[in-house]
């Protein structure tokens, strides 16, 4: 993002060029990489506000890569995963770190959570014809949400059986596994946390899933650069 000798910055939408606004400068910023919204502070550290089971799994693996034979604080372990940063001379995780590590993660950046609908039909429905049969949010420390959001949306994929060519049915999910869970997971590590209202999407209707993830794409990425 470039800026004039007086501080303003511009943004071209369409034929005219406008001033950006207070709000949207940092969002131009995170978009084009000039700034990393996970590695700003989040919160204070407290250990008794952490995951311990998630806190120790980069810590054994750092001490077993690394080959260290003294145990190491988790303060240097965060430290050493750029997931604490010391900020009026105490300790503070970043965002990427509340997203990891913390059990309420929402208590700092709200959105930073998924829902998942399902709906009877191939269509969203409102009003007296609404047609959501489940609603389900999780919430939780990054590594947990992955593991439970996958776990729940495997019992609500239909499963079909037909005949093989070796005379036995076979049962097969409506959707591949890796197919749905890779989209989820890129949408929760991917997405735009910046965006702290808005939560990931994941709905499921009789003939498709939709993943809906906050953010735009990322500078020099489009949905005909990805294809």
């Amino acid at each position: 993002m470039v800026e004039t000798s007086s501080g303003k910055a511009f943004v071209r939408r369409g034929d005219p060029t406008v001033e950006l606004k207070y709000g949207e400068r940092p969002q131009l910023e995170y978009q084009k990489g000039q700034a990393s919204f996970e590695d700003e502070i989040g919160c204070q550290f407290d250990q008794s506000q952490l995951m311990e089971d998630i806190l120790n799994e980069p810590a054994a693996s750092i001490t077993s890569k690394d080959k260290l034979a003294v145990k190491h604080a988790p303060e240097e372990i965060l430290r050493n995963c750029h997931l604490l940063k010391e900020h009026n001379g105490k300790p503070w995780l970043t965002k990427a770190g509340v997203f990891l590590l913390s059990k309420h993660p929402t208590e700092h950046i709200p959105g930073a959570y998924v829902r998942f609908m399902k709906y009877q039909g191939k269509e969203k429905k409102t009003g007296s014809a609404h047609n959501a049969v489940k609603d389900e949010t999780f919430a939780g420390p990054l590594p947990r949400v992955i593991q439970r959001v996958i776990a729940y949306i495997s019992t609500q994929v239909r499963e079909f059986s037909y005949l093989g060519r070796d005379g036995e049915f076979v049962s097969e999910p409506e959707y591949p596994l890796f197919a749905w869970t890779e989209a989820i997971i890129n949408a929760l590590v991917h997405r735009s946390y910046s965006e702290r209202n808005r939560p990931i999407f994941v709905e499921l209707y009789d003939n498709r899933i939709e993943v809906t993830s906050p953010g735009d794409y990322l500078t020099g990425v489009s949905p005909l650069t990805s294809c």
